[in-house]
């Protein structure tokens, strides 16, 4: 009776064995397969975990989609006409991938060599192309005629504006970001940049409080970017912001477009004064725009304010070290 049992065993298991050899044949895995794998059908092997987690990486990122323009993948060939583009990108550690650069990027010093491409007016198309960039970024739309040459070359065309207010600037950032490294660990590495130049506006907020000033009555400053015509930073305007989210008030914000009346510039009275490093102190102090506040001006600094208009980390820096002169 247990000898019968016992074949009968035999032959069960023999059949299993069949059974799971010819899953193997047919399924083109072994045995070792058969008994490793997770339920979800992924091997527990590291040799074959590696490709799931890059997979998943892939489609957690991709596709994205930027200004209207779809991403499909990775971008590895980019072109940027903007100078505040192409510092944000490498600010954001994505510099590798730019082939070419308008004639006016000039920061920072890794894509000097780059192939130049004229600007948005007027772009050497033919550049563009022979670059082999598959997208081209640019703050400003493109003619038509420009457009259609590179769109019809297979170049994607994705227009950024430059930033007016805070929370513009960190959408920019992780617009970028999402561009080079998807919608998520791109989009991630945007957020941890502007994070990082918030923090150096919580900085200048602490020195800007520190300048005696009342909550009630902070000081007033004033965004000098050229005597004449006078212009200054007015309420629609990035620089603007800044001023006013560290604890001044922008004594131009009621006027926009960066211009402000000439024949109202005595009412004009700032506490402190940025003016642009392109213009000479000295033709400053000698102009009738001066004369009208230098009675109660308390402090005048000079900024570099190109970094301004590039819109980088550099410009947190530069407001950073502007604000610091006005405490000595």
């Amino acid at each position: 009776m247990r000898r019968g049992k016992l074949m009968n065993m035999k032959k069960i298991l023999a059949i299993i064995l069949t059974f799971c050899l010819s899953c193997s044949i047919f399924s083109g895995c072994d045995l070792l397969d058969l008994f490793t794998s997770d339920p979800g059908g992924s091997s527990q092997s590291g040799s074959s975990s590696q490709p799931q987690s890059s997979s998943n990486n892939d489609s957690k990122n991709w596709p994205v989609t930027v200004s209207g323009i779809a991403v499909p993948s990775k971008p590895t060939k980019v072109a940027s006409l903007s100078p505040s583009l192409t510092e944000i990108v490498c600010d954001l550690g994505y510099g590798s991938a730019l082939v070419c650069v308008s004639d006016y990027c000039d920061y920072p010093s890794s894509i000097t060599s780059l192939t130049k491409a004229g600007s948005a007016l007027l772009p050497d198309c033919n550049a563009i192309i022979a670059s082999g960039a598959q997208y081209l970024l640019t703050s400003t739309e493109l003619s038509d005629v420009d457009t259609n040459t590179l769109t019809d070359a297979g170049v994607s065309i994705i227009v950024l504006q430059p930033a007016k207010q805070l929370s513009a600037l960190e959408r920019l950032y992780k617009n970028i970001g999402a561009i080079f490294g998807g919608s998520v660990d791109g989009q991630a590495r945007g957020k941890s940049l502007y994070n990082e130049c918030i923090n150096l506006l919580e900085e200048c907020k602490i020195a800007v409080s520190s300048l005696g000033f009342s909550t009630t009555n902070p000081p007033a400053a004033l965004y000098l970017r050229v005597i004449d015509p006078l212009t200054v930073a007015t309420v629609d305007t990035l620089e603007s912001a800044l001023l006013e989210y560290i604890g001044f008030t922008n004594i131009a914000s009621g006027y926009g477009d960066w211009s402000y009346p000439a024949d109202l510039a005595p009412n004009l009275t700032p506490d402190y004064l940025f003016f642009s490093s392109s213009i000479d102190p000295d033709e400053l102090v000698s102009s009738e725009l001066y004369s009208h506040f230098s009675g109660i001006l308390k402090r005048m600094a000079s900024t570099d304010m190109l970094v301004f208009e590039r819109q980088g980390k550099r410009m947190f820096s530069e407001l950073s070290r502007t604000v610091s002169l006005f405490l000595n």
